[in-house]
Protein backbone atom coordinates (compact mmCIF):
# COMPACT_ATOMS: atom_id res chain seq x y z
CA UNK A 1 0.00 0.00 0.00
CA UNK A 2 1.39 3.43 -0.93
CA UNK A 3 1.46 5.99 2.20
CA UNK A 4 -0.94 8.92 2.20
CA UNK A 5 0.85 12.21 0.93
CA UNK A 6 -0.86 15.29 1.99
CA UNK A 7 -3.66 16.63 -0.67
CA UNK A 8 -4.09 13.09 -2.28
CA UNK A 9 -6.92 11.43 -1.95
CA UNK A 10 -7.52 8.58 0.54
CA UNK A 11 -9.32 5.81 -1.09
CA UNK A 12 -10.15 2.69 1.44
CA UNK A 13 -12.99 0.37 0.35
CA UNK A 14 -16.38 2.39 0.48
CA UNK A 15 -18.36 2.72 4.05
CA UNK A 16 -14.33 2.36 5.61
CA UNK A 17 -14.54 3.54 9.36
CA UNK A 18 -11.53 4.95 10.99
CA UNK A 19 -10.87 5.97 14.65
CA UNK A 20 -8.27 7.36 16.14
CA UNK A 21 -7.48 6.36 20.08
CA UNK A 22 -5.44 8.22 22.49
CA UNK A 23 -2.50 6.47 23.44
CA UNK A 24 -2.22 8.14 26.71
CA UNK A 25 -5.63 7.66 27.44
CA UNK A 26 -6.47 6.59 31.43
CA UNK A 27 -9.15 4.59 33.29
CA UNK A 28 -12.33 6.36 34.41
CA UNK A 29 -12.19 6.85 37.84
CA UNK A 30 -15.44 7.29 39.72
CA UNK A 31 -15.76 9.40 43.47
CA UNK A 32 -19.06 8.36 44.63
CA UNK A 33 -20.03 10.33 48.55
CA UNK A 34 -22.94 10.66 50.52
CA UNK A 35 -24.27 12.49 53.89
CA UNK A 36 -27.72 11.92 55.59
CA UNK A 37 -29.52 12.94 58.63
CA UNK A 38 -32.52 11.37 59.79
CA UNK A 39 -35.12 12.29 62.85
CA UNK A 40 -38.02 11.00 64.16
CA UNK A 41 -40.59 13.56 64.26
CA UNK A 42 -43.39 11.69 66.25
CA UNK A 43 -44.20 8.35 66.96
CA UNK A 44 -43.66 6.15 63.47
CA UNK A 45 -42.83 9.47 61.29
CA UNK A 46 -39.55 10.11 60.34
CA UNK A 47 -37.80 13.06 58.42
CA UNK A 48 -34.68 12.86 56.15
CA UNK A 49 -32.36 15.10 54.93
CA UNK A 50 -29.83 13.72 52.54
CA UNK A 51 -26.63 15.26 50.27
CA UNK A 52 -25.47 12.93 47.00
CA UNK A 53 -22.44 13.67 44.96
CA UNK A 54 -20.84 11.81 42.07
CA UNK A 55 -17.48 13.26 40.17
CA UNK A 56 -15.69 11.22 37.02
CA UNK A 57 -12.50 11.52 35.20
CA UNK A 58 -11.04 10.43 32.43
CA UNK A 59 -14.28 9.33 31.03
CA UNK A 60 -14.43 7.73 27.25
CA UNK A 61 -15.16 10.26 24.51
CA UNK A 62 -16.15 9.25 20.93
CA UNK A 63 -16.42 12.86 19.09
CA UNK A 64 -17.60 12.57 15.69
CA UNK A 65 -15.32 14.32 13.28
CA UNK A 66 -16.59 13.59 9.79
CA UNK A 67 -20.64 15.21 10.77
CA UNK A 68 -22.42 16.88 7.91
CA UNK A 69 -22.16 20.40 7.61
CA UNK A 70 -25.55 22.47 6.50
CA UNK A 71 -25.79 23.42 3.03
CA UNK A 72 -26.59 22.62 -0.37
CA UNK A 73 -25.96 19.33 -2.23
CA UNK A 74 -25.65 15.60 -1.49
CA UNK A 75 -24.92 14.34 2.15
CA UNK A 76 -21.99 12.77 1.87
CA UNK A 77 -20.74 15.69 -0.36
CA UNK A 78 -21.70 17.89 2.52
CA UNK A 79 -19.10 15.55 5.07
CA UNK A 80 -15.91 17.83 6.27
CA UNK A 81 -13.13 15.14 4.80
CA UNK A 82 -14.93 13.69 1.63
CA UNK A 83 -12.62 15.74 -0.37
CA UNK A 84 -9.51 13.81 0.59
CA UNK A 85 -11.76 10.42 1.70
CA UNK A 86 -14.65 10.17 -0.15
CA UNK A 87 -15.06 6.58 0.96
CA UNK A 88 -15.02 6.98 4.96
CA UNK A 89 -18.09 7.60 6.50
CA UNK A 90 -17.15 7.79 10.17
CA UNK A 91 -14.00 9.04 11.31
CA UNK A 92 -14.23 9.52 14.99
CA UNK A 93 -11.53 10.32 17.79
CA UNK A 94 -11.89 8.37 21.30
CA UNK A 95 -10.09 9.23 24.05
CA UNK A 96 -10.54 9.83 27.86
CA UNK A 97 -10.91 13.44 28.66
CA UNK A 98 -14.28 13.45 29.49
CA UNK A 99 -15.72 14.42 33.02
CA UNK A 100 -18.80 14.58 35.08
CA UNK A 101 -20.07 16.71 37.90
CA UNK A 102 -23.68 15.59 40.01
CA UNK A 103 -24.87 17.42 43.47
CA UNK A 104 -28.07 16.45 45.06
CA UNK A 105 -30.48 17.20 47.61
CA UNK A 106 -33.35 15.00 48.68
CA UNK A 107 -35.58 15.12 50.95
CA UNK A 108 -38.13 12.18 52.59
CA UNK A 109 -40.82 11.70 54.98
CA UNK A 110 -41.98 8.95 55.76
CA UNK A 111 -44.57 7.17 57.98
CA UNK A 112 -45.62 3.75 59.48
CA UNK A 113 -49.00 3.91 61.79
CA UNK A 114 -50.40 0.73 63.85
CA UNK A 115 -53.50 0.23 61.33
CA UNK A 116 -50.60 -0.96 58.62
CA UNK A 117 -51.13 2.55 56.91
CA UNK A 118 -47.94 3.92 55.41
CA UNK A 119 -46.79 7.23 53.00
CA UNK A 120 -43.83 7.99 51.95
CA UNK A 121 -43.34 11.86 50.11
CA UNK A 122 -39.96 12.63 48.87
CA UNK A 123 -38.52 15.19 46.60
CA UNK A 124 -34.85 15.37 44.73
CA UNK A 125 -33.23 18.58 43.88
CA UNK A 126 -30.47 18.17 41.35
CA UNK A 127 -27.75 19.84 39.35
CA UNK A 128 -25.67 17.70 37.06
CA UNK A 129 -22.53 19.94 35.24
CA UNK A 130 -20.66 18.40 32.30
Amino acid sequence: MTPYRAGETFSPPPGTNVFEVDRNTKVDEAEVWNVNVQQQLTNGVAFTLAYVGTHGLHLFRDLQLNQAVRGPGNLPQTLPFYKIAPNVQNLDARNGNGFSRYNGLQVKLEGRYSNGLYFLASYTWSKKYR
